[in-house]
């Protein structure tokens, strides 16, 4: 009886079954109860996360507001993207090595012969056409390639020493004094390098940075004529290296997510800037480049004269530092008001002509002092060196625009060699009228493409005038007040919200992403949110879809 009242436990026996559990009961072990714990992390995480895309992809003006600020947000662009910093920095550097020769405080110019222009072609003819062959082949880039930049820097570093020690006055080998003009091109092989790095940028961001390196490279040289010459020329040599290693940094730092991104803003920029191509082709491209270039040297060879060595030497290299940096101040404010292509074309076909025919008149009649004359003349040498940098992207050659790259940067040497033969070595050859004659020619040619491009612009919007129906310009002739109708009746139509609705006259207009951003002030994110909205609420795939659409209702 005393064993009855004990409990069951006591009185179960050692290896008994464990009766069942009570009716609506059950028994939770401890993995199932970590079991449930997670999932129900894994469901609240979930949760939170939804939320937060919600609030991302939220299309009120307040909400968007609230959670893209301006600061915060250009601020987070500053900290994702230190490639862009990385390669801004190096192509500086890379232009104060191209700058080298203007460099009047440091060393005169050189004096070229024949047989050193032939090789200084034949050599940059080959490197760039090596360029090329591996751009067919669409192998690594090249400006991933470390040990490519190592001896290009290597090579830059030996020929400026051996312009150092022909300076100093030391007895070298003739094979040195052969090789020194031949090692200092690889400043432009570099640039090209830069080039081909800057085509997976978006062009807007292309040119702000080649701004941005001009300003800098304007100050390094305005600075270096404060500099005794024991500092600046050993800070020379290390010029090139930094580049190189720039821009290796900045190809390494650059991941596959800013590669997309970037490419998705350089469709649409390519999209809304085909004219450019179609209207100027690239022969008349890389042609004009040349004879630009052939002017250029032609009007700098005239300023030579002034170099002494001493205090008119400064001002020349002051003065050219200068030209630099209102050149980049001056095309970083257009960037504001006209769109990439709208700015090349204006100082393609308006400024440049203008300016070089200023500076010929000024250079003949022996008029205004050094600053003057090399402020001008720097800012065109500017303007030729932007459309060198940004005019190969609105071009393909075999689906590749590397390889326009190589071509427009070789016309730009080719053209260099030219000029240097006009100036120096074709007077003494025919007489001095020959100089005349080069610059009369390239003026005439450049001016006849000038006319060309205005005449074949004009038949252009003729024939789309007169052969197209009414509507299909539609949204470029139309009044404000009427396309801005047009798209709030699409909006309704296809029950867009408010955001969506500001949003669709930027794409009716061609805008791209960037632009959008920068107009509503949205960050970047919140803009291509809106373009995939709208673009599945259109049920289109492009752009050009969608204009076709405002224009249709139009």
């Amino acid at each position: 009886m005393g064993h009855s009242s004990a409990a069951p436990s006591e009185v179960r026996k050692a290896g008994a079954p464990t009766p069942p559990p009570r009716q609506g009961r059950r028994t939770t072990t401890p993995r199932e109860m970590r079991r449930a714990n997670r999932a129900g992390l894994d469901e609240a995480h979930r949760d939170r996360r939804a939320f937060r895309e919600t609030r991302a992809n939220s299309t009120t003006p307040d909400e968007a507001h609230a959670d893209h600020s301006i600061p915060s947000e250009r601020r987070f662009r500053k900290q994702r993207e230190p490639w862009l910093a990385c390669a801004t920095a190096g192509l500086a550097l890379c232009l104060a090595c191209e700058q080298y020769e203007r460099y009047y405080a440091l060393w005169p110019l050189d004096a070229r012969t024949f047989e050193e222009l032939i090789l200084v072609a034949l050599v940059t003819g080959s490197a760039f056409l090596a360029c090329a062959f591996s751009a067919i082949r669409r192998t690594k880039p090249l400006y991933a390639r470390r040990g490519l930049l190592a001896i290009l820097a290597l090579a830059q570093t030996g020929g400026v020493a051996i312009r150092i020690l022909q300076m100093a006055g030391g007895p070298l080998p003739e094979a040195f004094a052969i090789a020194g003009p031949l090692l200092r091109q690889p400043e432009f092989v570099m640039l090209a390098l830069y080039a081909q790095f800057f085509l997976d940028v978006g062009i807007r961001k292309s040119v702000q940075a080649f701004a941005w390196g001009l300003v800098a490279s304007g100050i390094i040289q305005a600075a270096f004529t404060e500099l005794p010459s024991e500092i600046a020329i050993p800070l020379l040599l290390l010029f090139m290296p930094a580049a190189a290693m720039l821009l290796g940094l900045a190809g390494w730092l650059r991941s596959q997510d800013d590669l997309a991104r970037e490419r998705e803003d350089i469709s649409a920029e390519l999209e809304a800037s085909k004219g450019f191509s179609r209207t100027f082709s690239f022969w008349e491209c890389c042609a004009s480049i040349a004879l630009v270039n052939v002017l250029l040297l032609v009007l700098h060879s005239r300023g030579v004269a002034f170099q002494d060595q001493s205090t008119m030497s400064a001002v020349m290299q002051l003065s050219a530092g200068f030209g630099c940096i209102v050149a980049g101040v001056a095309f970083l404010a257009l960037l504001n008001y006209l769109q990439e292509a709208e700015c090349l074309d204006l100082l393609r076909v308006t400024i440049l002509p203008a300016v070089l025919i200023a500076l010929y008149f000024s250079a003949t009649i022996q008029a205004g002092s050094p600053a003057m004359y090399f402020t001008p003349l720097c800012v065109c040498y500017s303007m030729l060196m932007l459309l060198v940098w940004a005019t190969p992207r609105y071009y393909r050659i075999k689906g590749s625009s590397f390889l326009c790259v190589c071509a427009v940067f070789f016309s730009f040497k080719l053209g260099w060699a030219v000029g240097l033969f006009g100036v120096n070595i074709a007077p003494s050859w025919w007489g001095s009228a020959v100089e005349a004659t080069f610059v009369f020619l390239a003026y005439t040619v450049l001016l006849l493409f000038s006319a060309f491009h205005a005449v074949r612009t004009w038949r252009m919007n003729m024939r789309n005038t007169a052969g197209s129906p009414a509507t299909r310009n539609s949204s470029q002739s139309a009044s404000p007040s009427q396309f801005d109708a047009t798209c709030s009746h699409v909006a309704d139509r296809f029950d867009l919200t408010p955001r969506e609705s500001e949003v669709l006259p930027y794409l009716a207009r061609g805008r791209n992403a960037r632009h959008i951003s920068e107009a509503l002030v949205i960050s970047d994110g919140t803009a291509r949110t809106h373009i995939m909205h709208i673009y599945q609420k259109l049920a289109v795939k492009s752009q050009q879809e969608l204009i076709d659409i405002v224009d249709e209702s139009m």
